[in-house]
């Protein structure tokens, strides 16, 4: 797991047994209450090659987002859309509308996304399923400094 993680994201990752820990981006929230994410971090760094093949033949795919409400011990999962449309860019949809409620974000917040992968046990896995699911964490409480170059937290 990247050192360059926030402790509370690390808490997460590790109470769902999960690797691959990273920062995707800091994002706006545009007008109409949907972020953008730019492809190119997310094919080059984050995504796995099943994830990639499937967002390639179908443009979208099952993720889950982990979320904390306004409320210190209000937390929750919520099944979300990853799309990826024609001109590279992702975004969240199906539920993304509950995150932002639940939430209490407005238009024009900033965002620090990070994601990470849950391993699924065999037994547990779908057939010809992929063998882990894609979750997403957002932190809106504390600015994080990142390079805009490599993205790291150090530079």
């Amino acid at each position: 797991m990247d050192s360059a993680l926030p402790e509370n994201i690390k808490e997460v990752i590790h109470n769902f047994d999960g690797s691959d820990g990273a920062f995707v981006d800091r994002l706006s929230l545009t007008s109409d209450g949907h972020i953008q994410m730019p492809g190119k971090r997310l094919d080059a760094d984050i995504l796995h090659p099943e994830e990639k093949e499937t967002l390639n033949a179908k443009h979208k795919m099952v993720v889950w987002f982990f979320g904390r409400g306004p409320e210190p011990e209000e937390e929750y999962l919520q099944m979300l859309n990853l799309v990826k449309y024609d001109n590279g860019t992702y975004s969240f949809e199906q539920g993304w509308d509950k995150v932002v409620k639940r939430s209490k974000l407005k238009n024009g917040d900033t965002i620090d996304l990070w994601s990470f992968v849950e391993k699924i046990d065999e037994e547990n896995k779908k057939k010809n399923g992929p063998s882990f699911h894609r979750y997403f964490i957002m932190a809106k409480e504390r600015p994080l400094r990142v390079c805009k170059w490599c993205h790291c937290t150090g530079c």
